[in-house]
């Protein structure tokens, strides 16, 4: 799988940080929704942590949305720029 890189955005606010999800673009995760097959849902691994990822109309392009919280863990500070790739998870049906 390819690996983009981002650059940490903001959330809109603290109800998105309580999802314990990855936000990006629109138009970033159709690039990764059509890495995973078109198959929803998306998960994507950030700094060895799989989290789920969701489109957010105000996160900027090349931008991602995470919690302080996930940050922290993931040790990514505002200047950074990280790679984030598609992650294949077995499903259950």
């Amino acid at each position: 799988m390819q690996s983009l890189e981002f650059k940490p955005g903001k959330l809109p606010s603290n109800d998105y940080a309580f999802k314990n999800m990855l936000f990006v673009h629109p138009q970033d995760y159709n690039t990764f929704f059509e890495q995973n097959g078109r198959r929803d849902p998306v998960y994507v691994e950030v700094k060895n942590h799989v989290l789920r990822l969701a489109a957010l109309d105000s996160i900027g392009v090349g931008e991602f949305g995470a919690s302080a919280l996930q940050k922290e863990a993931m040790k990514i500070s505002k200047i950074d720029t990280i790679r984030i790739s598609v992650k294949k998870v077995k499903r259950e049906d």
